[in-house]
C-alpha cells in the first residue's frame, strides 16, 4: 500500500462534552457486507461496506448501512438498551466475526456491548472509569483482520492521559499511551498507513498522537534467485528427472548395487573353429560305430582275454582225408 493514499476517518463524534442537550451524536464506522457474516475473513469482506450509529435522546442508539445513495437501518441483531439522560459520546466498530462493538460514556464509566463466541449473544464489559471512549479496529492500519483487535481509546476521569484496553483481554487491561495533557477532549481516530492517529483537543488546542508502526508483511514476489543459507531440515539431495537425450558416455560414478555382468545375445554366425574351453561334465570318449567296409589283411588278438582259448565246432560238409585224430576231450565209451 501506498504510504501517500488518503487516511480514512473511521471513527467521528459530532457531539461534545459540554451539551448539556439532547443534540444528536453520530459515528461512522467500516465494516462488512452482511453482519453477523465473515465470510473468508479477509480485508475487503470485513471492512468494505460504511456503517454508522446515531443517538438522539428521544430515539436512541439506532444502526445504518450505506447501500448505494441511501443509508438502510439495519437490526442491530439483539436491541440496544435504553440510554439515559447522562449517556454521552457514543462509539461503533466491527471484529472479526463481522459483529458490532458499540461503547458509551455513562456519568464518568465506560461500556462497550460485544458478541461473545462462546455466550453466541452480546454481552457488556465494564463500567471502567473513563471519558470520550473511541472504538477501532486496528486493521484498518494494518491490513491483517487475523491479528486485528478492537480498541476502545479514552481518557482519564482528570483529562490528563489517554488509555485504552483491547477486545482480545475482554477490556479488562487497561494501558496508557499518552500522558501530558490538560483538559483534554478525545474525539476520532484516523488509520494512517501501519499506524493508527488519535485526534483531539488539550488545553483548547489541537493534539496528534501516533501508535507505534504495526509489523509491515511483505508479500511481494522476489524477483531474482533466492538461496537458503540456514534451515531447519537436514541437507538433502534434490533429484533431476532429465528429459532431453544425453549425448556422449554415461558413466554410473557410484552404486548400491553389486557390479554386475552384461551377457550378450548374438545374432550373427560366428565365423572360425569353436572350442569347448571349460565343460561340467568328465571328459569321455566317443565310440566309434561299427565298420561296414571289409578288413583286409590278417587280424590279431594284440590283448588278452579272460576267457579260455576255445576251440570253434565246425561241421564238416566235405570228406576228409587223412588221418584224423581226437585231441582232447573224454567221452564216454
Amino acid at each position: 500500500m501506498s504510504s501517500e493514499r488518503t487516511p480514512a476517518r473511521v471513527n467521528l463524534v459530532s457531539g461534545k462534552r459540554e451539551a448539556a442537550t439532547f443534540r444528536p451524536e453520530l459515528v461512522f464506522a467500516l465494516g462488512p457486507q452482511l453482519m453477523g457474516a465473515p465470510g473468508d475473513g479477509d480485508y475487503l469482506t470485513l471492512h468494505r461496506n460504511v456503517w454508522a450509529m446515531a443517538w438522539h435522546g428521544f430515539t436512541g442508539l439506532t444502526l445504518y448501512q450505506r447501500q448505494g445513495e441511501q443509508w438502510v437501518v439495519v437490526t442491530p441483531g439483539k436491541n440496544f438498551p435504553d440510554l439515559g439522560a447522562t449517556v454521552r459520546h457514543i462509539s461503533l466498530a466491527f471484529d472479526q466475526s463481522a459483529r458490532h462493538v458499540a461503547a458509551w460514556e455513562d456519568d464518568g464509566q465506560l461500556l462497550v456491548r460485544q458478541w461473545d463466541q462462546t455466550e453466541e449473544d452480546y454481552v457488556y464489559r465494564g463500567p471502567f472509569p473513563g471519558v470520550d471512549p473511541v472504538l477501532v479496529n486496528d486493521a484498518t492500519a494494518m491490513f491483517v483482520p487475523s491479528a486485528s483487535d478492537v480498541l476502545l481509546l479514552y481518557l482519564n476521569a482528570a483529562r490528563t492521559e489517554l488509555r485504552y484496553r483491547a477486545q482480545r483481554d475482554a477490556y479488562l487491561v487497561e494501558r496508557t499511551l499518552l500522558t501530558g495533557l490538560v483538559d483534554a477532549v478525545l474525539d476520532q481516530v484516523v488509520a494512517l498507513p501501519y499506524r493508527l492517529e488519535i485526534m483531539g483537543e488539550s488545553e483548547h488546542l489541537p493534539f496528534y498522537a501516533q501508535t507505534p508502526l504495526y509489523p509491515i508483511r511483505v508479500t511481494d514476489l522476489l524477483p531474482a534467485t533466492g538461496t537458503m543459507v540456514l534451515s531447519l531440515y537436514e541437507a538433502m539431495l534434490i533429484e533431476q528427472s532429465s528429459v532431453d537425450t544425453l549425448n556422449g558416455i554415461g558413466k554410473m560414478l557410484t552404486s548400491t548395487y553389486e557390479s554386475v555382468e552384461a551377457k550378450a545375445v548374438l545374432t550373427e554366425p560366428l565365423a572360425g573353429v569353436g572350442k569347448m574351453l571349460t565343460s561340467a561334465y568328465d571328459l569321455t570318449l566317443r565310440p566309434h560305430g561299427p565298420v561296414t567296409d571289409p578288413l583286409s589283411g590278417a587280424g590279431t588278438l594284440v590283448s588278452t582275454s579272460k576267457l579260455e582259448n576255445v576251440g570253434v565246432p565246425r561241421t564238416l560238409t566235405e570228406g576228409l582225408t587223412g588221418a584224423g585224430a581226437l585231441i582232447g576231450g573224454t567221452y564216454a565209451p
